[in-house]
């Protein structure tokens, strides 16, 4: 009834703020230990490796007969010759961009970094290292059926279906400590993809009233796969530092039991819980 205050909702609407303000509070003493942390952390020295090549896989359907007939050998040789892009790219140029931004990435995050020419300075040291290797990287190439639509007067609803190209960049990285102790090595995950982007809208003639969507679509190309790579090596130092301050962080305040997992971001010199965005262990 229109100018009546509900009781019951005003009471809910209080529980749900009360709630909030507590979570925030709660989160503020949390977040100030991670900044001491990160105050007195510093990255070790890590020694940096890259494979000579990269898987390649097709998963787009294809249209073809006989298919049947074929091994799976002969049949990833077919799907890699009819891809879009993954028979085009280069594997040393991928490699190479996903290198040279991991490495100027990992300086700027306050490593010391060392490459394959530098061995013998690496295994002279006598301070914990870790060997950071890129044990496998996955070039993966597919298509994902997207569905915009919009309703017109309320009941009428309009719909287009779009068969959207995407390519993925799977990494498997291993981290293996070196005079550290009893320390475990590990295997991580992370992946990062490129997308045909779709941009448009339904639209109806003023006049006719027909129902069209205007759109345009900007497709992947190959100089975004190799601009993908780049992004993912960025994006791998900034998991690596995550990584190292976690366990630094963890070890040093062991009154923080929220199990939160933190990222830094040093362009804005900022600290927030990290979601999804982190090396994920092998396996989970």
């Amino acid at each position: 009834m229109s100018g009546l205050i509900h009781p019951f909702k005003t009471a809910l609407t209080f529980l749900v703020l009360a709630g909030m303000l507590l979570l925030s509070k709660s989160c503020h003493p949390q977040k100030r230990l991670a900044k001491e942390s990160l105050s007195v952390f510093k990255p070790p020295a890590v020694l940096v490796l890259f494979p000579d090549f990269v898987f390649k896989k097709n998963d787009k359907p294809l249209d073809m007969s006989g298919l049947d007939t074929l091994n799976e050998d002969q049949l990833d040789s077919v799907r890699y010759y009819n891809s879009h892009f993954i028979q085009y790219i280069q594997d040393s140029q991928l490699v190479t961009g996903l290198a040279d931004a991991l490495v100027d990435e990992l300086q700027q995050y306050g490593f010391d970094v060392f490459i394959e020419n530098d061995l013998d300075s690496f295994f002279r040291m006598d301070r914990p290292a870790y060997v950071f290797s890129l044990a496998q990287a996955e070039l993966e190439e597919g298509n994902e059926m997207v569905t915009e639509s919009d309703v017109f007067d309320d009941t009428l609803l309009y719909y287009k279906q779009f068969d959207l190209r995407f390519v993925r960049l799977n990494l498997w990285y291993e981290i293996n400590p070196v005079n550290a102790g009893e320390e475990k090595p590990g295997v991580y995950f992370c992946s990062f993809f490129v997308q045909d982007r779709l941009k448009g809208r339904f639209w109806r003639h003023p006049l006719f009233l027909e129902v069209d969507y205007k759109y345009r679509l900007l497709e992947v190309r190959p100089e975004d796969v190799y601009g993908l790579a780049s992004y993912a090596g960025g994006r791998s130092a900034s998991y690596l530092f995550d990584h190292f301050f976690n366990r630094f962080h963890r070890s040093r305040v062991m009154a923080d039991s929220s199990h939160a997992y933190w990222h830094y971001n040093r362009l804005t010199n900022s600290i927030r819980p990290a979601g999804e965005n982190r090396f994920v262990p092998a396996g989970e």
